[in-house]
């Protein structure tokens, strides 16, 4: 008979958390990934920084507009907060309060520094890319500092992320996953309802995220579990062999 481990719990030598011990099952080769992510990033920035104007931005938010309605400018308005620093942070703390408690210290570990990472990278690109906001429309709140990437997609993002590699292989993990990373697809697009960003702003945020939680994935499976990626590519062969023997 098959068990499942509950997302929250800890089990195994020393209390090491289940997802931590089976993160080749969560992302193959995270490294090779990131490193995707942070070239397009990067090329994406040499390429704003430069003066240039990734295409798209301009009619995509026009598009965004054309369809605004006041619904959707008042819930653009309440979502964004999700993305807010004092939100993301908060979130942040207390799950990786709570994942501490029940046991499961790696993972909590990976996830805040995860937000922290993800979230200082945007802010020390954003000074050094100076990319002004658009005025295209009038926005819809009040926001300043520079636009590139999007703060807000970045922090909530970068949770969602690193949530849902804590909670892949526990029997809910994958709904909590969809949702966390849903959740925070919306934040970032209630930035172009709001008129604040571009939607590249919103894309180089997701990158970032991406780019820093699938690194911590990998430090934490290479470095702390001292596995390289072929070893868990064989664990996670020869489990789906087990469950299909099983079934």
């Amino acid at each position: 008979m098959s068990t499942s481990n509950h997302i929250w719990e800890a089990s195994g030598p020393g209390g090491v958390p289940p997802s931590g011990r089976t993160l080749g099952a969560v992302f193959v080769r995270p490294l090779w990934v990131a490193l995707t992510f942070i070239a397009a990033f990067a090329a994406l920035a040499v390429w704003i920084r430069g003066g240039g104007q990734p295409p798209g931005d301009v009619a995509g938010l026009a598009e965004v507009h054309r369809h605004s309605t006041r619904l959707l400018a008042l819930l653009a308005r309440w979502i964004t907060h999700l993305g807010d620093v004092a939100t993301v942070g908060g979130l942040t703390l207390s799950l990786g309060g709570f994942l501490a408690w029940r046991g499961r210290r790696r993972d909590a570990l990976r996830l805040v520094s995860s937000v922290v990472g993800a979230g200082i990278t945007a802010a020390v690109i954003k000074q050094l890319v100076e990319r002004q906001r658009p005025h295209l429309f009038p926005w819809l709140i009040s926001e300043g500092g520079y636009s590139f990437p999007s703060g807000h997609s970045t922090g909530s993002m970068a949770l969602a992320l690193a949530l849902a590699v804590a909670a892949w292989n526990a029997r809910p993990g994958k709904a909590i996953a969809a949702v966390a990373v849903a959740s925070a697809a919306v934040v970032g697009l209630s930035r172009l309802e709001l008129g604040v960003h571009y939607p590249s702003d919103v894309a180089a945020g997701w990158l970032v995220a991406g780019a820093v939680v699938l690194t911590a994935t990998w430090l934490d499976r290479r470095l702390v579990f001292g596995r390289s990626d072929a070893v868990c590519e064989d664990e996670t062969r020869g489990r789906a062999a087990q469950r299909t023997a099983t079934e």
